[in-house]
């Protein structure tokens, strides 16, 4: 489609933005219900959500009785207003990614049509998003405050593209909305990866001038505190002392010392990019020409890096166009480029790095490879398809080694492989299945003569190869989830047995409606525990008087749940109670006691089992 005017293009921003939404919900959230909650991290939020709804505390998030105060509310409201309102289900846990992924699409779709002046590559840019991995990790599997944390920044980004290009007090308002969210969902990193992409907008030739008033506009930071305020001064009130230490530790420490989780390496999110654009990523390289010509030695590989999308070359190639800021105009293919290396680079410093991390970093890439696709939909090249081919073919195998028992891909204990097999063989059909697809869309490409039909059979194909993916991990049985576990723990709730997490905790358990638990083996410094029982929370539950309900563990209340040092639990694991404690399949033969069930999924194991402490005690009092 050729450029269009800035009128005609708001006109059909406006007419199709609300058809790129719904289509991208519908593909994000198709059959994510039939999946239970994988405990990290989706069943730990849940469970949030549901305390939450079940309390009605608004304001301060509980898990297992304990403050939880990682992360601000607003993921939490989402889930837990329908939750209150028609109970729980993995959809509504699912609703803020989802609904997160669908505006982070939508806003790709905008900035594409801005950049490029292109609604067909908008759409191409929107649809790639929609059937990537960065959109359906991030969307339907993923930790759930990264989507919504990209879709804000996102927001506030094109917000700040507007008031820079067409001024008015609207961007500005928007602009406010999109980070006053953003406090609510993850805190001031709203703010920070905005800021640092305006310095790269600068660098590619914005006016600072036009770029310092935006970002110190009046009203923006007005709607901003609007939004976030009221709950921060309640949450205050509620935790003395809570957003120092959310400000300290859970950003700047974390972001300069991190954790276990931690990935010194810099170039750990260079390998990342290439996944989040899977199965599309062939198309982030472009451009060769202009640096291979001639043959030189060294040519291919310098052209490799340079025309990457970590090299402006392969931007300028695909978003040649001029863009006027003022009375400036800038190339659009540098300023997606500065978005995208300004969040990269700040997450490449950071010690703690995780996949979901860098998708504030995303949305420009799909801006780059939806315009490429779109001037390769009426070509029969093998660059759009190039890695869905592998990845056919590497499902189908893949497929067939599951379905036979051969391949075990998200076993994280040490289990006998009889019951790994009774396990993960119902997957192995769907996940040859996915193959196929992606196959059919390939043969699509390549052979269709009716060259309109062939780029969307393509994303089609991923799309269904994608939902019969997580189909198959609907039908793993216990894996990832702690919905079996905790099925498991209420059928002993008849019994006076304590019961005992060891060293990890089922993050799920709340949400499906498990007990309160004990933890049993947790300090502040213990890694193992640092997702539930974090410093905070500790010294949180330790000054509400829960560390005096423990002096000795002879007199512990079932139903408080809370935590317990390595010899308290020894000593109750030999004392008289009954004691039921949730271990691992190689702790078993140092405990001694009777298996009552497992194994199970949960706490990012999937090798727990029930143990009983004193058998014959608990058969004498039936």
């Amino acid at each position: 489609m050729d450029r269009l005017g800035a009128a005609q293009e708001r006109r059909w921003q406006r007419a199709q933005a609300p058809s790129v939404f719904v289509l991208a919900f519908v593909v994000l959230a198709l059959f994510a219900w039939e999946r239970d909650l994988f405990d990290a991290d989706e069943g730990r939020y849940a469970s949030v959500a549901a305390n939450m709804a079940a309390s009605g505390d608004w304001v301060v998030p509980h898990l297992n009785g304990m403050p939880f105060m990682d992360k601000p509310p607003l993921v939490y409201w989402v889930q837990a207003v329908p939750t209150a309102l028609f109970g729980r289900t993995e959809l509504f846990a699912r609703l803020p990614t989802l609904l997160a992924g669908a505006i982070w699409v939508l806003m790709i779709f905008l900035l594409a049509s801005t950049w490029t002046g292109s609604l067909g590559k908008a759409w191409w840019a929107a649809l790639l998003a929609m059937t990537s991995m960065a959109g359906i990790v991030g969307s339907r599997v993923g930790p759930q405050m990264d989507m919504p944390l990209a879709a804000a920044v996102a927001t506030a980004l094109y917000a700040g593209w507007l008031g820079l290009t067409r001024g008015g007090r609207g961007p500005q308002l928007l602009l406010g909305l999109a980070v006053g969210c953003g406090l609510l969902i993850k805190g001031p990193l709203v703010a920070v990866v905005p800021t640092l992409v305006a310095v790269g907008w600068v660098i590619a030739g914005v006016p600072w001038r036009s770029a310092l008033r935006l970002l110190f506009s009046p009203w923006a930071w007005a709607v901003a505190v609007l939004v976030a305020a009221p709950w921060y001064v309640l949450v205050e009130r509620a935790q003395p002392g809570w957003i120092a230490h959310f400000i300290t530790y859970e950003h700047f420490g974390r972001f300069s010392t991190g954790d276990h989780r931690s990935f010194n390496p810099f170039w750990f999110y260079v390998p990342i990019v290439i996944l989040y654009l899977a199965p599309w990523t062939p198309l982030g390289w472009g451009g060769y020409e202009r640096i291979t010509r001639g043959g030189r030695f060294g040519r291919p590989l310098l052209g490799f890096f340079a025309c990457s999308p970590w090299g402006p070359c392969s931007w300028d190639a695909a978003l040649p166009g001029q863009l006027d800021v003022g009375e400036r105009r800038v190339r659009a293919g540098r300023i997606a480029w500065a978005w995208f290396l300004a969040a990269f680079l700040l997450y490449s410093i950071s010690t703690r790095k995780l996949l979901n991390y860098l998708l504030p970093a995303a949305a420009p890439l799909f801006v780059l490879i939806g315009a490429r696709l779109h001037g390769l939909v009426w070509t029969r090249s093998w660059q759009p398809c190039a890695l869905a081919f592998l990845a056919g073919l590497g499902l189908i195998v893949a497929g067939a080694l599951v379905a036979g028992g051969l391949l075990f891909p998200f076993a994280t204990g040490r289990l006998p492989s009889d019951l790994e097999v009774e396990r993960f063989g119902p997957a192995g059909p769907w996940l040859m299945a996915a193959g196929v697809l992606m196959l059919a869309g390939v043969a699509v490409w390549m052979w269709l003569r009716q060259d309109a039909l062939r780029a969307p059979a393509l994303v089609l194909a991923a799309a269904c190869g994608w939902w019969c993916m997580d189909l198959g991990l609907s039908r793993i049985d216990g894996i990832g989830s702690s919905h079996r576990l905790a099925t498991a723990l209420i059928n002993q709730l008849p019994t006076d047995a304590v019961q005992v997490s060891l060293k990890r905790y089922p993050q799920g358990n709340e949400f499906y409606g498990g007990p309160r638990l004990w933890i049993a083996g947790g300090t502040p410094d213990d890694w193992a525990q640092r997702e539930i029982v974090n410093p905070y929370a500790r010294r949180a539950w330790e000054a509400a008087g829960g560390a005096a309900l423990t002096p000795e563990p002879f007199g512990l209340e079932d139903t408080r749940g809370g935590l317990l040092t390595g010899a308290q639990f020894e000593a109750l694991w030999a004392s008289d109670r009954e004691v039921l404690v949730i271990c691992r399949w190689g702790e078993i033969q140092h405990l001694g006691g009777e298996i009552v069930a497992g194994p199970f999924g949960g706490g990012g194991r999937t090798d727990l089992f029930l143990l009983r402490n004193r058998p014959q005690k608990a058969e004498e009092g039936r």
